[in-house]
């Protein structure tokens, strides 16, 4: 209020844009908004005044005084970004295709734009307007493809089901070589197209066997091993399967177990067949044997089902005639006693009639469906293959099969004249003709909806448009006591505030608090002395938003679970309406509301980095935000640090963070090697059974890890490989003493067995040590007396050492095999002659 009437005075700030006014009076202001994201303030200015920010407008003092502003307290919503087509839907896996994203609310011109084609950001965004953006695709693989568009990194939007992106599926053109041994293990190279630019992991299948190893190469070639032949069709079509895509079966891309010829079956004559069944079908081929031949046709859903008769004509024909059935894209198998199984793939298959729809018991249902109808007509089966009806674009909310030629069905809701009464029947759809019936909603109907979604904490004024209110203009007031609106299903509806009659096919009302989607919407008119009471319905036509997550408090954690972890954001609802939480793809162990705007997660055990962290309210779930970590596994040390080179030894590691339970999923790990097997006891310990070693007296690593997190190395958690009992294991790699591995030499600590080889060899040291000694005494040169006396020593010496170390058996003689100083005496009796000489001619 207070506006004056002067509108060239008035100015209107949502946010930071101001809007163009259009017209104004002392308590309204018609204009024009401005573009925008989010939640913004309307600030209102007149003359050199102005409300507060996000508050109401000037308010004028009794008597012509001052004027003083109100509490804030009005916002706009802008409504997020919106999805609402993609085009074109695929494109190459190498990327470069140009994409237009349709939708509304896109931004602005100018605005940081961001479009993601499965996670992974495109080459190129553009803004083109505010309803479409531009995007050049990255290279990729795999369908279904969520498209995300984000707008200055906080507003963002996904494309709905039914509009996303797909890249080129696989195709295989030709397998080399194409036959190989019965037992597996032949190295075939797969060539086609769109394995990926990049390693995504495809998987290669011969038949229906999946490959013992798929290497792959690059966006054209893989290898794959074959596997073993078990049973069934030696010759079996190879498919290459990329991030959900599998590629089609063609008879240029063929494998066979074994070198011998092998029957294949290369076309079918009139593949397509009543659902009764009683057709005849030809096989076509080669290598067909008259011995108990025996033909069959696939069944929707899998499993094979025998021909009524099989009949052999030649080596490369033979008729079958083909039992009840439905479906399409059917495998057709034939066997004879003694020889190989022989199946079509591909574009040869049988396929039977799709359904017909013929009449409808009533034309006519109430909006609110839940009329039980009998749809007839035929190609329904002779079984129950859990057919599905619709009518227009809604699913029956149940179905019955009865027979070939009828099924009931319970209708949805739903409103108008719908041209479309569709069976669907071992995956086949039933075609539209001049003769289909017709169903029509009677009732009165809510056809739409403005805005269609707003914020859990209500407060949305939603405008719902119909044919045909009436006129309920009379008393003119704000709100008219003579209609009523509620939210959600009739009988547990919440009443909206404030409904207003705007015009004979429009009205409006203010959403109260709420959760969930797709919530249907009640109108009652009360009787006036004009009209009587009508009841307006709209089904599934307004939406809460949903739960947003921004951050998360505290974002790391111990990985045995139970810390209260707070979830910030919006929309999670004034009032508990049972959220549920996870980190990671697991539940919190506990949930608990708090507000609008802020949840408390009981963290379950596990481990990881980076984890997602999702709220669900109302069936609706948040974005993924990747917010909260789990605490690095720590190992402190090892119980026995030692064990035998063979393996087998039950170790105990020691450490903290493991998990809280056996579901963390923990793996020891020893030397690179992980442990045969690894038992969770608790939050800070683990049993391994070690793996068999490749050397002695290295001491390893123990490593542990969690959710796909390994703790880092440990000086004191290490585990040394010993001699088992009689000695190391054959192919054993005998380290030197003292060796380890990954570690410095300086640190190293010796193996128990080490200390036996360093005594042996102290010991020889001291004997050569010893041996020197008595050399040194007795090379001495002196006078002849003293030279008696070395001989003397020598030979005493000699006498001695024998006498310890000679057998019982041995004469004194044989005593001079034992002795160690013979040729010292030896010398020393040459020395004491040569001495002697000499000190004769020296006249001494």
């Amino acid at each position: 209020r207070n506006f004056g009437t002067q509108k060239g005075e008035v100015q209107v700030t949502v946010g930071d844009a101001p809007g163009r006014v259009v017209h104004v009076s002392d308590n309204s202001i018609l204009m024009v908004m401005p573009s925008g994201e989010g939640d913004r303030a309307v600030t209102v200015r007149v003359g050199d005044q102005q409300t507060g920010v996000g508050g109401a407008a000037p308010q004028a003092a009794a008597g012509g005084g001052a004027q003083q502003n109100t509490p804030p307290r009005n916002q706009f919503d802008f409504a997020g970004p919106k999805i609402t087509a993609v085009v074109p839907d695929h494109g190459p896996t190498q990327g470069g295709q140009k994409v237009m994203v349709y939708g509304a609310d896109l931004g602005p011109s100018g605005r940081n734009l961001r479009i993601d084609v499965g996670g992974i950001e495109c080459i190129d965004s553009r803004w083109v307007s505010e309803d479409a953006v531009a995007c050049t695709t990255p290279p990729g693989s795999g369908g279904d493809k969520t498209v995300r568009v984000v707008v200055d990194g906080q507003y963002s939007a996904l494309s709905p089901d039914g509009f996303h992106f797909s890249y080129s599926a696989p195709v295989v053109r030709s397998v080399v070589p194409a036959t190989g041994s019965s037992d597996g293990g032949t190295r075939i190279l797969v060539q086609g197209g769109n394995f990926g630019l990049t390693d995504s992991h495809p998987v290669a299948y011969v038949g229906p066997t999946r490959c013992s190893a798929t290497v792959w190469t690059d966006d054209a070639a893989l290898t794959c091993i074959t596997p073993a032949w078990s049973r069934g069709p030696v010759v079996s079509p190879v498919t290459v399967r990329v991030d959900g895509q599998t590629s089609e079966a063609t008879a240029s891309a063929v494998y066979q177990f074994g070198n011998e010829k092998a029957p294949v079956i290369t076309s079918l004559a009139w593949s397509r067949a009543p659902t009764d069944g009683g057709f005849t079908l030809t096989l076509f081929g080669s290598k067909f044997e008259d011995n108990q031949v025996s033909a069959s046709v696939g069944k929707f859903g899998g499993g094979q089902e025998k021909c009524l008769q099989t009949t052999w004509v030649s080596e490369s024909k033979v008729k079958c005639v083909v039992p009840g059935g439905v479906g399409s894209h059917l495998p057709v198998t034939l066997s004879s006693k003694d020889f190989p199984v022989a199946t079509s793939f591909g574009s040869v298959a049988l396929e039977y009639d799709p359904p017909v729809v013929t009449a409808i018991s009533s034309p006519t249902g109430a909006i609110g469906g839940g009329l039980r109808v009998t749809i007839t007509g035929y190609g329904f089966g002779l079984y129950d293959s859990k057919p599905e009806a619709k009518i227009g674009p809604s699913k029956c909310r149940s179905e019955e099969w009865t027979s070939d030629s009828s099924l009931a069905c319970t209708t949805p809701s739903g409103q108008g004249q719908q041209d479309e009464i569709a069976v669907v029947v071992g995956g086949q759809t039933s075609h539209q003709t001049d003769a289909t019936p017709t169903f029509a909603y009677q009732g009165l109907a809510i056809t739409a909806v403005e805005p269609a979604y707003g914020p859990a904490s209500g407060g949305t004024t939603i405008t719902m448009f119909s044919a045909d209110y009436g006129d309920l203009s009379s008393p003119a007031s704000s709100s008219s006591p003579s209609l009523r609106a509620t939210l959600g299903r009739s009988a547990h509806g919440t009443s909206c505030t404030r409904a207003q009659w705007l015009s004979i096919s429009s009205v409006s009302c203010v959403t109260p608090p709420g959760v969930g989607a797709r919530l249907d919407l009640t109108v009652v008119t009360e009787p006036t002395a004009q009209s009587s009471s009508e009841s307006y319905q709209g089904y599934g036509l307004f939406s809460y938003r949903r739960p947003v997550v921004t951050s998360v408090e505290p974002m790391l954690g111990n990985s045995a679970g139970g810390l209260p972890v707070t979830l910030h954001g919006r929309d999670f609802g004034v009032s508990d309406q049972d959220p549920t939480a996870s980190i990671g793809n697991t539940a919190c162990s506990r949930t608990l509301f708090v507000s609008d705007a802020k949840l408390v997660c009981v963290t379950p055990a596990g481990g990881g980095t980076n984890l997602n962290v999702r709220a669900t309210v109302g069936g609706q779930s948040s974005l993924g935000l990747d917010a909260f970590s789990y605490l690095v596994p720590q190992v402190s040390y090892v119980e026995p640090p030692s064990g035998p080179v063979t393996g087998d030894t039950l170790v105990t590691i020691m450490g903290r963070n493991f998990g809280r339970s056996s579901a963390s999923h923990p793996e020891g790990i020893i030397g690179g090697k992980a442990c045969v097997k690894t038992a969770w006891v608790s939050d800070t310990a683990v049993e391994c059974t070690a793996p068999r070693g490749t050397d002695l007296f290295a001491r390893h690593h123990v490593l542990v890890k969690v959710e796909g997190v390994e703790s880092e190395e440990e000086s004191d958690a290490q585990y040394t490989y010993v001699e088992a009992t009689g000695g190391h294991a054959e192919g054993m790699e005998l380290q030197p003493p003292g060796s380890e591995r990954g570690l410095n030499q300086s640190t190293s600590k010796r193996a128990p067995g080490v200390y036996l080889t360093i005594a042996y060899l102290v010991a020889l040291g001291f004997i050569l040590a010893a041996i020197a000694c008595v050399r040194l005494v007795f090379a001495n040169k002196g006078s002849g007396g003293a030279k008696a006396r070395r001989g003397f020593a020598a030979r005493a010496i000699n006498r001695v050492w024998g006498t310890l170390f000679r057998s019982a058996g041995d004469s004194a003689a044989d005593a001079s095999f034992y002795h160690i100083v013979d040729s010292i005496d030896i010398e020393m009796e040459a020395s004491s002659d040569i001495d002697l000489v000499e000190q004769r001619d020296a006249g001494l």
